[in-house]
Formats: structure tokens, C-alpha cells, sequence
């Protein structure tokens, strides 16, 4: 009898028939990063099925690691970037960037933004989604007069964009399974229901949830759970298509950073299931009894071990997931150990071990090997061990910042280009939502409150970055020019105490060689002394006492000559010196 609760089967068939060909392309990359592809395939020992439809016993986490290297390395402590809005170094403020006193204003209030919208956080969110599925979905809103980002799955979203590439609403929608009581005899049942929810330029919409049908169809009715008339005139949402080519045509969606080696990736676990397997059945020699009756026994007969225990409130399901693992109880089995001896009557009687010859799964080995650095130069991951560390810096407690950068080179080439498709896609057009609706609420107290300092301070300036221009259809619709905002990214390493020390003493060599002046020294100095203005800290220290200045460097002066040694020896006559001349 099945344990599963009624309305199983059509519950199933309902949730498939839900369920686009967009959300289930997306979906199986996700896998991929989770390591749940290989979910409803036969077990990996299975007999009678075919290799290649059996799961993997072993699944390396391969993508997730590389997804997880690339968001440390990105929005990691340090590395993550300073958002500012001030003209660039060099360049003219009417040119470049809002005026030093606007500048300030809205820096100020951008840090607080990311503060309370714990931006270095929905970024590494969005960066994991990005390159895990190819997109990243967000939405902007107020919630308790606080400034909130929060993530939706792609998979579960669609949008709508107008003619200018403008997001102007979002539908999230997906199928989930429900259990409930059946009124009619109180026993669980389970049913396959519609989530959905609109975000759209005039409000946020969340609907009741609806009963799917088992064709796909629409729900005959959708009604109004919840709706808030937030009348932002934009739809407060991100929508993040990472590294999306020009032949992309038609899909919203980026590129995964592995769906083009999704093959290699199950070549792998393949590969690395199949060493275990060697490993597991040739671990335990097979015995070999040869010149023996069939049925013979020449041990003291003990029973077979349980490697699965039972307990004696386990559920029926439980019970049958764990009866693969458990022989059945008190079956007889010859004992084994260093105290048990095997008896035989013929002298023709011979026992051998089936085992591995050396080096017999050098192949599977090298076939792993050369499968895990295709996959990893596809993701441009470098994968570092404890050895190479070792190799690069002889110690694992200080490793050099520049060898770390050498042996990264591969991968911190890709993140050049991915920082700059996370902040055109992501990061400033994150931030100028949160500032448009930040400007809003502050036009609207009726909303709620608003808890940010400098709220009301920077919306005037906001003001000049948005006009009202006509739409499609004639009807006005609000554009937004868009904020000159620059980032400062961080270092992908820190430099060693090592590094510092060789960037010192030659600064210091070249300064007493009169090479380099004294502002160049202090000024390739100052990050390590925390010198915010070099010119200023070099006036300071030509006032100071001399005593504190560096000495100029000195010409060595000729030796002088011995008394009484021979003119022709040195051209020099008895009682002078090389200095006088």
C-alpha cells in the first residue's frame, strides 16, 4: 500500500504542466550549481539499468565552488567597491560628475543606502544568481520606512519591456504543492497551486493563490489578496541579464557561467563515481575458493552485520528508502577475523584474493584530471591547494599578494570584465532605483515614514535626472537620465607585509640616489602610512627641524696616500692627498 497522501499523482501532473519550457531550462542550471541534477535517475549501482541513466554516487561541487571564488573576489571584505558621484580625478565639474556640494550630498546618502539596504550582500546574491542561471531578478521597495532589495528566483519571473528596453512590470509565478486535510474524512491530501504576484509602475499586487489545472490552463478567476498603490511612475525592479551576447535574440536571460559545459561536468562525476566504485568493491577483496564443493563451509557460521539500523518509529517511507541498505535480518554468514580459522579436507583446495594490480586506476585518475582542468579553464576558476601556496610564498601563514595575483591571472582577467557587466547591469542601476524611490517617499509622506538621513536633502538634487516625456500611446511617462556615478573597486589581494617592505626600501634607495623627489616618495607611500594629502605632508616636513630630513647622498672621496709613497705610484707627491688636488 502507498504511503504517499491522496491527490499525489495529479498533484504531480499538475505541478509539469505548470511549468515553462523557460522555467525548466533555468531550473536545470541551477541544478547544476546545487548538485541536484542528477535527482529521479536510478542508483549509481543499480544492475539493471545502463550507465549512463544511473546518478552519481559522487558529485563534486565543482560550479558552486567557482561561482562562490568569483563572488568573493567581486564583493568580498575590501574588494567591494565605493559608489561616488563627484567628477573624476582631472576632469572638469561641468564635464564630469555633479558639483563638489550636490556630490557630497548624494555620497553621503548613497552609503547610508547601502548601509541599510546591506547592498554588499543583495550584490553577492545577485552575482550568484547571475552566474548561476544567467539572470538575477530584484525589487526595490519600502518596507517599515527602510530601503529593501529582495531577490526573486528568475526562473519564477517574467517581464514586460517597452519599446526604449524599460522594465515596466514583473509577474512572479510558479507552482508549489500544498498539503491540506480533506474535509471529507480528515485524512493529508495534496494539491498543486499558483503562486503570482505583479509589480508594476502603479502598485504591488499579490493574488490569492489559485488551483492549477492539470492541462495548464489559466485559473478561471484571479482575485486581489493584497495591493499597494506605491504610484512610483516606474516599475521599482532590477532585472540583470549577465553577459548576454548580441545572438541572444528573444530571451530575457544571460548566460550561465556553465551552461556550456554541463556534458564535462557529468563526464566528471561519471569518472569520479566509477574510481569509488573500483575502490569500494576491490577495497574488500573478493574471495576465491577453488577445489571446493559447492555449498561447502569451512568457518563457524555468525550472522550478516545491519549497516542500516532500523528504530521502531520509522515511517513506511523510510522504511523502504532505507531496505537497499539492510540484508535480511539473521541471515547466515561465515565469520571472519584474526582468531577464525577455515578448515579444508582436500589438499587440492586453494583460496585467493581478487585484487588490483598497482597503478590500475591510473586511467580513471588521469581521465578526472584532465575532465576537471577543462571545466575549470572554461569558468576561468583557479582552483589553489595548500601545495602551490607553498611553491609560490614557502609558507602558508604570509603569501605574497603579488603571487597570489600571478597565480589567479586567469581568473582575475574574467573578473575585469565581469565587474564591469555588474555594475552596468546591476550595481548602478540598483542604486539609482533605491535613490528614485527614496525621492519619491520623500514627495509622498502619506506613503509611510521614511528612516534615512539626507532623505529630503538629496531628492532636490534627484530632481534634475528625471523629466516627463510622452509615451506610446501619447500618455506622459517619467525618464530617467541617469546619475554620473563612478565605482572604486578594491584590490583582489592585499598586499603582504613582504610586499610592503621590497615597495619601501626601494622607494627609500631611489630617493637617497636623488633618483625621485620627495613628494614621489611620499606619495607611493602614503596608502601604508595612511597620508591623505602627500603635498601637504611634504610641506610639513620641510618646515620641520633638519634632523628629520633624509641626508642628500654623498660622493665617496679618494683615499689618501701614505706618507712617504712613491710619486710614480700614484702621481702624488710626498705629503698631499688625492682631495687637495
Amino acid at each position: 500500500m502507498s504511503d504517499r497522501p491522496e491527490g499525489w499523482e495529479r498533484a504531480q501532473k499538475a505541478l509539469r504542466a505548470n511549468l515553462s519550457p523557460r522555467y525548466c531550462r533555468l531550473d536545470g542550471l541551477e541544478r547544476y550549481v546545487d548538485g541536484t541534477q542528477y535527482e529521479g535517475m536510478a542508483s549509481w549501482y543499480a544492475p539493471d539499468v545502463p550507465m549512463l541513466e544511473r546518478a552519481p554516487n559522487i558529485i563534486e561541487p565543482v560550479t558552486e565552488e567557482a561561482i562562490a571564488s568569483y563572488v568573493d573576489l567581486l564583493t568580498g571584505q575590501g574588494r567591494f567597491p565605493v559608489l561616488h558621484s563627484g567628477p573624476e580625478e582631472g576632469e572638469d565639474d561641468e564635464d564630469s560628475g555633479l558639483p563638489e556640494e550636490e556630490a557630497a550630498v548624494v555620497d553621503r546618502a548613497i552609503r547610508k543606502i547601502a548601509d541599510q539596504s546591506r547592498l554588499r550582500r543583495a550584490a553577492a546574491t545577485a552575482l550568484r544568481e547571475g552566474l548561476g542561471c544567467g539572470t538575477s531578478v530584484c525589487l526595490v521597495a519600502m518596507k517599515r520606512g527602510k530601503i529593501h532589495i529582495e531577490h526573486s528566483k528568475a526562473k519564477w519571473c517574467a517581464g514586460q519591456w517597452d519599446a526604449a528596453g524599460d522594465l515596466l512590470s514583473v509577474e512572479i509565478r510558479y507552482p508549489y504543492i500544498e498539503e491540506y486535510r480533506d474535509t471529507r474524512d480528515g485524512r493529508l491530501a495534496v494539491r498543486t497551486m499558483l503562486h503570482r504576484r505583479v509589480v508594476d509602475a502603479v502598485a504591488d499586487t499579490v493574488y490569492q493563490p489559485a488551483r492549477a489545472s492539470e492541462s495548464g490552463a489559466e485559473p478561471d478567476e484571479w482575485r486581489v489578496e493584497s495591493r499597494v498603490e506605491h504610484g512610483y511612475g516606474f516599475c521599482p525592479a532590477v532585472w540583470w541579464a549577465h553577459d548576454r551576447r548580441v545572438g541572444d535574440v528573444g530571451s530575457p536571460d544571460g548566460r550561465a557561467l556553465h551552461q556550456d559545459v554541463c556534458d564535462e561536468i557529468d563526464a566528471l562525476n561519471r569518472s569520479l563515481s566509477q574510481r569509488d566504485r573500483a575502490g569500494v568493491y576491490c577495497g574488500d577483496p573478493l574471495l576465491v575458493e577453488i577445489g571446493v564443493d559447492a555449498g561447502h563451509n569451512p568457518a563457524p557460521v555468525s550472522r550478516t552485520a545491519e549497516p542500516m539500523r532500523s528504530y521502531a518509529d520509522e515511517s513506511p517511507s523510510a522504511v523502504r528508502a532505507n531496505q537497499q541498505w539492510r540484508s535480511s535480518s539473521g541471515a547466515p554468514a561465515r565469520r571472519r577475523g584474526p582468531s577464525t580459522v577455515w578448515q579444508y579436507s582436500s589438499p587440492d583446495t586453494s583460496v585467493q584474493f581478487l585484487t588490483l594490480e598497482k597503478d590500475a586506476l591510473g586511467a580513471l585518475t588521469g581521465n578526472i584530471e584532465d575532465t576537471r582542468r577543462i571545466i575549470e579553464h572554461a569558468l576561468g576558476y583557479v582552483r589553489v591547494s595548500p601545495e602551490s601556496l607553498r611553491m609560490s610564498g614557502g609558507s602558508l601563514g604570509e603569501v605574497s599578494g603579488k603571487a597570489l595575483e600571478w597565480m589567479y591571472r586567469r581568473q582575475l582577467s574574467r573578473c575585469e570584465t565581469l565587474r564591469e557587466d555588474l555594475r552596468d547591469g546591476w550595481l548602478i542601476p540598483v542604486v539609482e532605483m533605491c535613490l528614485r524611490v527614496v525621492r519619491h517617499h520623500v514627495s509622498r509622506p502619506d506613503l509611510g515614514p521614511l528612516l534615512l538621513a539626507d532623505a529630503a536633502a538629496v531628492a532636490p538634487i534627484l530632481d534634475a535626472f528625471e523629466v516627463v516625456v510622452a509615451g506610446a500611446g501619447g500618455e506622459p511617462r517619467r525618464l530617467w537620465l541617469g546619475l554620473p556615478l563612478w565605482l572604486a573597486w578594491g584590490q583582489y589581494f592585499e598586499e603582504s607585509a613582504s610586499d610592503k617592505a621590497a615597495v619601501a626600501d626601494r622607494v627609500r634607495e631611489d630617493f637617497l640616489a636623488g633618483m625621485i623627489s620627495r613628494l614621489t616618495a611620499v606619495e607611493a607611500l602614503a596608502g601604508y602610512y595612511g597620508i591623505e594629502t602627500p603635498l601637504a605632508y611634504v610641506d610639513a616636513l620641510d618646515a620641520a627641524p633638519h634632523a628629520n630630513r633624509a641626508p642628500p647622498p654623498q660622493t665617496p672621496s679618494a683615499p689618501k696616500v701614505a706618507d712617504g709613497a712613491d710619486e710614480s705610484a700614484g702621481g702624488v707627491t710626498h705629503g698631499q692627498t688625492a682631495a687637495d688636488g
